[in-house]
């Protein structure tokens, strides 16, 4: 589930899908900024290539659709099932209707394709909830057509989990409700599997961030070397893309062969508990001090993130992680903060190992529903981009 939902500042000027192009089709993000970042953590809940482009809101990655006409931007998340959207006659809408008509909303009499199915859905995080009832109707994203896909319209209020509504891409056994199958069912793509990609750290929330997810193909412009194809680790309770994996800081073992969650929907990486101190004992050794800062931030100076270094090993598949990933430009969240800090983007996980947006801008990512796999490689920058759709396996 989506967890991180904060304010949103900036006015999102939607643009039309681009043309058709061979073998894919492709949909622009426009610029939104942040007013704050929350932690997820406190929040966890109990034929061709289709390829939208993301754009980094700090917290969240947007992506733009269409539902029955009504223009729409959510935030995107591997780490919840499905997409809910506020209807316009919510009450939060009523509170707050300029962020209403930046992000969007959906109205059930405006279309003439929707059905009301009467089957309520609820979403409980740890601090609100999103609830209503689930809807179908035809989707448009990246220039794909989804007819009867399924999702929630929210009538609640703020409290009820924050503004941002949430586009699910995970883990989903209810096809009705998942836009990739429902993309496959339409014969728009082949395969159900989407791939993703994220903008170096420094374009992050800039006009040149280059942030896609790409449905039905990989990108094989967006990645060094091969990809390695791992299974997804099947947990008690709700699914998400679990995976094993093990970690080094520069010297010291963090972990060995434990499971730890991909989740576009969070912004940070967390480690367990257990393995936070010895986290901060590689920062020591790393000559990286943290320091405080408002809104219970901990920052440093952006000239050691060169000094920062991490090696993740998937089934023997090595990944690098630098500070210049993990880093948050302090300035984008805090105005009076000076350019030259920066914020760490790893944070106390509890009892999990949650790998967000300051981990998967490190590596090019394949999450394969079909046949419950997990592709990863090391993202590559600069290279063009070359499009290859996947009718059978995901090419190692």
């Amino acid at each position: 589930m989506h967890f991180s939902l904060a304010t949103i500042t900036a006015l999102l000027t939607f643009v039309a899908a681009a043309p058709a192009q061979k073998g894919f089709v492709h949909a622009p993000i426009k610029k939104h900024n942040l007013t704050e970042v929350q932690s997820k953590i406190p929040n966890f809940a109990s034929s061709g290539p289709i390829t939208a482009e993301l754009y980094n809101e700090v917290n969240a990655y947007q992506v733009e659709f269409s539902l029955g006409g009504q223009q729409i931007s959510a935030s995107i998340d591997t780490g919840s099932e499905i997409l809910w959207v506020w209807n316009s006659d919510s009450d939060a809408c009523q509170v707050d209707q300029q962020d209403c008509q930046q992000e969007g909303t959906y109205t059930p009499s405006q279309s003439s394709t929707g059905e009301d199915t009467g089957v309520p859905f609820n979403i409980n995080y740890g601090k609100g909830h999103a609830s209503g009832y689930l809807y179908k109707d035809t989707a448009v994203i990246g220039g794909a057509t989804a007819p009867s896909f399924k999702f929630g319209v929210d009538t609640g209020d703020i409290s009820s989990g924050g503004f941002s509504m949430v586009f699910g891409i995970g883990v989903n056994s209810d096809a009705e409700s998942s836009i990739s199958a429902q993309l496959q069912k339409s014969g728009a793509i082949s395969r159900n599997l989407y791939g993703m990609s994220f903008s170096e750290a420094k374009y992050a929330g800039t006009n040149v961030d280059n942030s896609e997810i790409t449905f039905g193909a990989i990108n094989t412009g967006r990645f060094e070397g091969s990809l390695k194809t791992i299974p997804r680790v099947q947990t008690s309770g709700l699914q998400h893309f679990s995976v094993q994996a093990s970690a080094k800081m520069g010297d010291r073992e963090l972990f060995e062969d434990d499971i730890v969650i991909l989740d576009s929907g969070t912004t940070m990486t967390y480690f367990k508990s257990e393995y936070y101190p010895t986290f901060l004992d590689g920062l020591q050794d790393a000559g990286v001090s943290l320091q405080n800062y408002p809104g219970g931030w901990q920052g440093y100076p952006c000239s050691q993130n060169g000094d920062i270094h991490f090696t993740y090993s998937f089934s023997g598949k090595e990944i690098e992680v630098s500070g210049h990933d993990l880093a948050i430009p302090a300035n984008m969240i805090s105005a009076n903060v000076d350019s030259s800090v920066c914020y760490m983007g790893v944070g106390d996980g509890g009892d999990m190992n949650l790998f967000g947006d300051t981990f998967l801008r490190a590596i090019y990512s394949v999450y394969d529903l079909e046949r419950d796999e997990v592709s990863i490689a090391q993202a590559a920058h600069g290279k063009p981009d070359n499009y290859l759709v996947i009718t059978g396996d995901v090419p190692n």
